[in-house]
This record gives structure tokens, sequence and C-alpha cells, in this order.
């Protein structure tokens, strides 16, 4: 069974199971009392807005005009915002109020109002220059081959277009104006992005009427056809008096807002963020008089004592100072907690103690791997292979690194002899021949030295011509071009020129009854192929057949066996490592790079390269899963 560190880190860790007991104590002695004076605080706050109002004197909260129009929330702000295109300066928090491909969003400072519409539209076209202008009377034909957007407010009583030559600052076209009168102008600036484009407009509150009612209707020209889009909502517009009294009592802990005699939002002041305003819109629609809740508390008081009719002020407090109940009660239980942090911190020490002694052995261990001249020297195994920790698992990858690299060193090491032995005998064959040839004054015997001479360059050019070829390959294959390679046909076709190349030998095809595809070259695979057969050819005596097999099922499996002499599993994982072949016969030809080959080609396709003994009979297996 693995015990990981972790599982005996938790061990200690029921220890500090008592602070949340302890936090629980704490707070339950706390809470009542804050929770309390906050409340009653945020309902002082509430009742002197109720008396302000009700003494000043204002015209009555009545109830707004009954409409079946979608409302629009207005948002309350401190101060003006700046007209750029951009929403920036918006409150995160205020949500915008979507209608098909319309977004709309609200905000009121004193008598203006500000709208800001986003139109997602991936095509603009806009006006074209000096065309157009304010259309007083709809009277003159104008061509609307353009995008805009076209507000009524009131009923109808007052329409704008919204329409630009192009991103930036205009002033809105007033419509259907017979009397010549001078409009109420609306600033607007107009802005483009990639798949839409923003609308933000300032305008005077007078123009929204009693009803707040607001009509949008989209005009979005493409030369393929003209779409166009009606929605109408209500905008829930406040008071500009009630918005400047609550200004009084605006503070960065409290939000405040004011509703008729129908709850609806006359008056609202600076938010505190997202989270104050969801907790404040559900408790409007909650009809409760008090909330206490995670260090919120609200409250809600009638504007007349007894008169619900009358309006209400919600007030809303939140508090992040810690009373000095808290800190006395902190106080009381510091000695409790201290007690237990101190068995928890001497648990830990003692356990990173013994993990610290645990890693300072295994480098110590690693270090003795290498004798006084650096090199690998595996006569020290680590002590901690037996671990079943993390520490343990570490000292085992150690270990398998190790071992892989004192393989990689003893190829190396066995490189030049290899090359040496492999590049010495066309040396002295031709080193040989030439000196015979100074010597010997038999134009015949000169013949037959300049040839053996000539064998040996032919032998030491295919030496080296094999090395370069295994060398560079790995490189070659990784800017291969790749095509979808039919298997089958590609073994038919090989199988059938390997017969009539090697007629000596006789060659099995087995394939699937399936099409087997892959994604690769289709000349690297013959030459992975050309690899396997000449092994086979080499190995394989003329009665027994060498067999090419194709297979499907979880995976796709090519393997190529011959008749030959059963091979030690610990030296098969060696054999497709560089110059470790059993045929180095000095002709250049067999250097034990094939199945190095094999595996490269093998490897960039996507598949894996393995060979084993099966009976009688030799087997190389290329497996895609």
């Amino acid at each position: 069974m693995r015990f990981s560190l972790r599982k005996k880190l938790l061990l200690v860790l029921p220890f500090l199971g008592l602070l949340p007991w302890l936090g629980l104590r704490y707070f339950d002695a706390i809470n009542t009392v804050v929770d309390q004076s906050q409340l009653q605080a945020a309902r002082l706050v509430a009742e002197a807005v109720a008396g302000n109002i009700h003494g000043a004197e204002l015209p009555p909260l009545l109830p707004r005009p009954a409409s079946k129009h979608a409302a629009v929330p207005v948002y309350g702000l401190k101060q003006p915002l700046t007209l750029d295109g951009f929403f920036s300066d918006w409150p995160e928090h205020h949500p915008a109020s979507s209608f098909d491909r319309i977004q709309l969003r609200a905000a009121q400072w004193r008598e203006q109002v500000y709208l800001a519409i986003d139109v997602a539209d991936s095509s603009r076209y806009y006006r074209q220059p000096f065309q157009g202008g304010y259309d007083y009377s709809e009277s003159t034909p104008q061509a609307l081959d353009h995008d805009y957007l076209e507000l009524s407010f009131d009923g109808g009583n007052s329409r704008y277009r919204l329409t630009a030559e192009g991103p930036g600052y205009f002033l809105a076209q007033p419509l259907g104006r017979d009397d010549h009168s001078v409009p109420v102008m609306i600033e607007a600036v107009w802005w483009e992005l990639a798949d839409r484009y923003q609308l933000e407009l300032a305008l005077p509150l007078a123009l929204l009427g009693d009803s707040g009612e607001l009509q949008l209707r989209m005009h979005d020209y493409s030369p393929q056809g003209i779409q166009e889009q009606q929605h109408s909502v209500r905008l829930q517009r406040l008071r500009p008096e009630l918005q400047r009294l609550l200004a009084h009592y605006s503070q960065v802990e409290q939000q405040l807002l004011v509703q008729d005699g129908q709850d609806d939002i006359v008056a609202i002041s600076e938010g505190l963020g997202p989270r104050s305003s969801g907790r404040l819109q559900r408790f409007v629609g909650s009809g409760q008089d008090s909330l206490i809740e995670d260090g919120w508390s609200t409250v809600r008081v009638p504007i007349q004592p007894g008169d619900p009719a009358s309006g209400h002020v919600v007030v809303q407090v939140v508090s992040d100072a810690v009373s000095q109940v808290q800190r006395k009660t902190l106080f009381d239980l510091g000695w409790q907690t201290l007690a237990v942090l101190l068995l928890v911190i001497a648990g830990l020490l003692l356990f990173a103690s013994r993990l610290a002694y645990r890693i300072k052995r295994m480098g110590a261990e690693l270090k003795a791997q290498y004798d006084s001249q650096g090199r690998l020297s595996r006569q020290h195994p680590f002590s901690g292979l037996t671990a079943s920790d993390e520490v343990g698992e570490l000292s085992r990858d150690m270990d398998e690194v190790l071992d892989r690299l004192e393989r990689y060193t003893q190829f190396l090491q066995r490189v030049p002899k290899t090359l040496r032995h492999e590049l010495s005998n066309p040396l002295n064959t031709i080193s040989t021949s030439l000196e015979l040839l100074s010597e010997s004054p038999d134009s015949s015997q000169q013949q037959r030295l300049i040839a053996s001479a000539e064998r040996g360059i032919s032998k030491l050019e295919k030496t080296i011509e094999s090395i370069t070829e295994a060398v560079s390959l790995e490189d070659a294959l990784k800017h291969e071009a790749t095509a979808q390679i039919d298997l089958n046909a590609l073994l038919q076709s090989y199988c059938e020129r390997c017969q009539m190349s090697s007629p000596n030998h006789r060659f099995e095809l087995l394939l699937p009854t399936q099409t087997l595809q892959i994604q690769g070259s289709d000349l690297r695979l013959e030459q992975l192929l050309d690899k396997l057969i000449d092994n086979a050819v080499g190995f394989s005596p003329l009665d027994s057949p060498i067999v090419i097999s194709l297979s499907g099922g979880d995976g796709i499996e090519l393997t190529v066996s011959n008749r030959g002499e059963a091979i030690d599993s610990a030296r098969a994982e060696h054999l497709f490592e560089l110059f470790s072949g059993d045929r180095n016969d000095g002709s250049g030809n067999h250097l034990g790079l094939g199945l190095y080959v094999v595996k490269l080609i093998a490897e960039a396709h996507g598949a894996t390269a393995g060979i084993s003994s099966e009976a009688d009979r030799v087997v190389v297996a290329i497996r895609w899963d």
C-alpha cells in the first residue's frame, strides 16, 4: 500500500481541527452584538432620511402610470459621465437589459439621463457625408442605405434618429417637427468594435416625460437587404430632488434607495458593488422589513409612520471594522488558540525534520554514484527504493534515470570501437594494395591490386554513407510531408517486389479483411520494411517463409517474422540502438544500424517497435495504439 506524504500529514491535521472550533466560539460570541448594533444603525439612518423626505414638503410619491413594457432600471450617479463611446466609466455591477441584438443600460445624474446602447452588427454602413441633416418635417426623401437607431420618447411625442457619418461625436436628428421650433438636442458618440457598435448619449430628463417610455427601432442596412427590430421599454427614471437628498447620506459603507407606494425605485445612491446590488434587489423583492446576512444589514421604514402607501426608505449597511467587543473576545480566547498552535507547530517541525533528513540522505547517495573522476559508478544503491511515499518514488525514478545514463555511456564507449573495426578493414585493404602496386612490375598484378583498392574504397564509402543516413534520418523525419496511407495496398505491392528481388526466398502476406490506414510517408514505411526484410533474408533459411502480417482491432500491428535463433529478452531492448547488430562484417552493409532506423521511422509515425521470439521464429512488431 502506497503511504504518501499527504496521508502522513493528515495525521497531524486533526490538531488543526481545534482551530475552527475555537473560531466558531469566537464568532458566536460577537456576531449577535455586532449584527444588532449594525442593524440599529441602519434603522436610524433610514428613519432620518424618511423624516427629511416627509418634512421637505416634496411632491407626493405617486405611482407611475401602468405600463406593459419591460422595465429598465436607471442607475444613480455621483457625478456626470464622459461621453466617449466607451463604457469603462459605467459601473460594472449595473447590468444591461438585453433585447435580441440590443443591450441597453441607463443612468441618471440630476436632470441628465445617460443611455449606453450596444448593438451586435458585424458590418456597419454609415450615412454618406453631406446627406440628410436635421429632418424636422420628414417630408424630404432621404436615402436610408446606412445603419441607424430611432428613439421615440414619451409615447412618440419626441423622436430622434441616431445616424452618423463615421465613429465619433454627433448630434441626434429630431424627427417629425413641422413647427420649425428649436428641438431639444441629444449629444451622442458612435464607436465601432469588431462585431458590434456602441452608442453613448446624454439627454435631458424632461424628454422622458412622466411615463418614462422609450421605443427603440434598429435599422440594419446591408446590400443583401434591410433588417429592422423594434422594442418598447420603460425607464425607471429617478426623482432628482430625492437624488440630491440621498447624496447627503451617501457613505462608503452604506447604500440607500427610496420606493414609491408601488415599490418602484424612485431614487438610489451610488452602490457598494455587485454584491450589494444583488442583495439589495433580493431584499426589495422579498417584502421584508429587516435582514441580517453575512455582515450585511438591511432595513426598510415607511416615509410616513404607519402609512406604507407613502413609500419606503431602504438602507443597506456593511461593516468591515473590528469592534472593541471582538477584540476583547479574541484576547480571552487567545491563550487557548496559542496552546493549540504550539502543539501543531511542534508536530509539523518534527515531520519537517524527518523529511529534510531523508532528502539530504538521498542527495548524498546521488553524489556517491560517481567516482572521483566524475565517471558513473553504480556501486551504492539508493536506500529509499522500498519507501512507499513520494520520496521513495523519487528515489526509484532517479535510479531508473541513472540506469539509462549508464547504458548511454556504454553506448558512447562502444561507438569508437565499432567505427575503428568497421573502417580498419577497408583501410588496410587500400593500404596493402597501394604498397604492393608500387613494387609490382606486372601489369595484370597491378590491375588486380587496383581492383582490390577500389573495393576497399567502395566498402569505406558504404560504411560512411550508412552512418550518415542513420544520423541525419531523425532530422529528416521531422520535416517529412505526410499523407493518408492504405497499408493493405502498400504491403501488397511491396511483397510482390520482394518476391521478384529475392526469388530464392518465399514471402507470405497476411492481410485483414478491412482496410487499415495511417497518416505518414509511404517512402519511409518502405524504407522501414527494407531494413526488416534485409534482416529477415540474412537470417532466414531458404526453406522457411518470411511472413509479413497486418492486423487491426484495438490498434494496428505490422509484423515481419522469420525463422531464427531465439533472442534473449534482456538483449532485445538494446537491439534498436546504434551499432547493436549481430552482422557487422566489414562490408559497410551491416553496421547494426537497421533496427535503429526502424525505431526512428516507427516513432516518427506514432508507433512503437519491438522484437521478440515466438517458438522458432523471430518477430519484429510495429504497433499503432
